[in-house]
């Protein structure tokens, strides 16, 4: 929508492909960002979520 790109794909895009990335940076946030796909894959692990015990704060509540 504000084609802003925040998270820095371009300062990627200019890492792998210096030559490529000197054609396009003039356009880059008009022309070539708003246009850009982009899969986003999350792989993660919640250890110790406290679901096995009581939280701490039940016992801070009964004391009050």
């Amino acid at each position: 929508k504000d084609k802003t790109d925040i998270l820095g794909f371009g300062e990627v895009f200019h890492g792998s492909r210096p030559k490529e990335w000197k054609k396009i940076k003039s356009e880059w946030n008009d022309v070539y960002f708003p246009k850009s796909k982009v899969d986003i894959t999350v792989e993660a692990y919640v250890r110790r979520a406290g679901l096995r015990n009581k939280s701490f704060l039940s016992g801070v509540k009964e004391n009050q």
